[in-house]
């Protein structure tokens, strides 16, 4: 059996459907080659679960600031990255959030829920969902006068799109007024990850937050771990609506051993590296697929048959035990779309294979 086919007896998957043993869920974007091994032989979980838990996080944010060379007052932990945004609406005094489309759905339920304003700007299918700076510009210069945030997602879930790191910077510059907030999560999965990663950067710029999550990349979605770096009166203005002890002990206990695990996160890069690069030639190759290069590790593509819907595929794919998103649960998309992670080799194969096999029983006569 493959070690990553999920088994669970009876469970909700991420898509929201009924896991059962033996399915493959390419709906949940965690790494298939993680966690890294022995990892929990590192803790005492007895002391752990005894005790309560630092609601400084000191430890954990000492290990993150020598990880990224930043000051400690630059720096928060939270539960997972799912508690950034949905504190950040309420720590600052802002009225409306632009959020570029197709997007996390947690960007627009935080600000929502926080009463706020939810302004889309969209990305398009023919651009490869890349952000018309020129055109964020113009919106963002007809709400100058209030105060807003800019939600962008780097790279970017579901398109898979990576946008340039200098073109947010100089945005930060052009509109100071701007709280310019950076989802980095899937950036851990890129080689190249030290030279595009804002993190670094946030002490030249106030208006610049970046967030990102362990969940995905290390596979402890179960533990919670967050990050989110900025200036000092940011960083200040968000710890003072977090929840006391809301990072319990086990996530403050790993982050030191996830950050030390070189070779886990080298070999992780290069396996993801040569399989979304391989994944994406054999669907190039499908005339029923139209593929969006992924820069991430996951990939959406576009239904090329006009009688094929995602819903339809998606139904398909969930009977034979395949589990894959579908684009009409994000914004900005629709029924021609679907999304699914990359796995490892044989269940990526599998799954283009059954996709295939989807679109000739179509074409067979009853």
């Amino acid at each position: 059996m493959r070690p990553n086919v999920i088994l669970l007896q009876t469970c909700l998957g991420s898509a929201g459907w009924l896991v059962s043993m033996n399915t493959i869920d390419f709906s949940c974007n965690v790494n298939p080659l993680g966690p890294p091994k022995g990892l929990l032989n590192k803790v005492d979980l007895e002391k752990l679960v005894s005790s309560y838990p630092d609601f400084t996080n000191q430890e954990a944010i000492k290990s993150l600031c020598e990880h990224y060379a930043l000051q400690a007052d630059s720096l928060a932990v939270g539960v997972g990255s799912t508690e950034f945004f949905f504190t950040i609406p309420e720590a600052f005094d802002i009225s409306t959030g632009v959020v570029v489309v197709p997007a996390f759905w947690e960007y627009e339920t935080s600000l929502r829920r926080a009463g706020k304003k939810v302004l889309h700007f969209e990305t398009q299918a023919n651009d490869a969902f890349q952000i018309d700076f020129d055109g964020l510009r113009k919106l963002l210069s007809t709400i100058k006068n209030t105060a807003h945030a800019l939600y962008i997602g780097n790279p970017n879930n579901p398109t898979s799109a990576l946008t340039n790191p200098k073109d947010i910077l100089k945005l930060c510059e052009e509109f100071p007024e701007t709280k310019v907030i950076v989802d980095e999560t899937y950036l851990l999965f890129r080689p190249d990850y030290d030279k595009l990663s804002l993190m670094g950067r946030v002490s030249e710029h106030t208006n610049l937050i970046v967030v990102t999550s362990f969940s995905k990349f290390f596979t402890i979605p179960g533990v919670r771990i967050g990050v989110c770096c900025s200036s000092q009166g940011n960083i200040e203005a968000i710890k003072k609506h977090q929840i006391p002890y809301g990072v319990n002990n086990l996530a403050q206990a790993l982050i030191p051993y996830v950050l030390e695990s070189s070779d886990f996160i080298r070999e992780s890069r290069e396996f993801m590296e040569n399989e979304r690069r391989r994944v994406y030639e054999l669907a190039k190759g499908n005339p029923h697929l139209q593929p969006y290069e992924p820069q991430a590790n996951f990939m959406l593509v576009r239904l090329r048959d006009e009688d094929v819907s995602s819903e339809g595929i998606v139904d398909y794919l969930k009977q034979k035990n395949l589990i894959v998103r579908d684009g009409s649960e994000f914004s900005g998309l629709g029924k021609k779309y679907i999304r699914f992670s990359i796995r490892g080799s044989e269940d990526n194969n599998l799954l283009l294979k059954t996709i295939t096999n989807y679109h000739n029983s179509k074409t067979k006569p009853s």
